[in-house]
């Protein structure tokens, strides 16, 4: 369900011939409920982050969504990490293969987001690799600073450590951008 929730049915589906006619029909049913689902606020079927497609000129990495406007990937980079992200609606979607820090300090091992990275290994979304914790998957954080604390394995301000490939913050780009607009007054 779109790396939303883990599934516990132990079935596995047959994949019996099926009539094109009868398929369209399911397709129809099945587009249907992901309507009504995401309507009410639960959209399961909808994948994390949108998937790239192609790369700009100038080496700009960006993701293609059915609006017209490019979203670009962020950047968290600290010793022993390096992470890509997407900023949604929804929160901050750390990207499969984001490497994060292996060493995480003391004081956040109590703590949320120390709690939230260990929950994250035992799972086997954050797997040890060459000296670094790879996420497996594309992972789901609400705030941008959860995301970067499990990324850096310290306490960090997501605002300021995600970066687009130019530099700019998340912050300049996103909460600036909606306070000069007036969104946020």
């Amino acid at each position: 369900m779109a790396q939303r929730y883990s599934v516990e049915n132990g079935n596995a589906g047959s994949k019996p011939h099926t009539p094109p006619s009868l398929e369209a029909d399911c397709q129809e049913i099945f587009d249907t409920i992901r309507t009504l689902v995401s309507t009410l606020g639960q959209p399961i079927f909808e994948p994390l982050a949108v998937r790239r497609e192609a790369s700009q000129a100038v080496g700009v990495p960006t993701v293609t969504q059915t609006n017209p406007e490019p979203q670009v990937l962020f950047r968290c980079k600290g010793p022993g990490a390096e992470a890509t992200g997407q900023y949604t609606e929804e929160g901050m979607v750390v990207l499969a293969g984001a490497r994060g820090r292996v060493d995480i300090v003391p004081s956040l091992v109590p703590l949320s987001p120390g709690k939230h990275r260990q929950r994250l290994i035992d799972a086997g979304d954050l797997v040890l690799e060459n000296g670094a914790y790879v996420f497996q998957r594309d992972v789901l954080f609400r705030s941008p600073s959860g995301a970067s604390d499990v990324v850096l394995g310290r306490s960090s301000n997501g605002w300021l450590e995600w970066k687009d490939p130019a530099g700019k913050t998340l912050d300049e780009l996103k909460r600036q951008k909606a306070v000069a607009s007036g969104a946020l007054a």
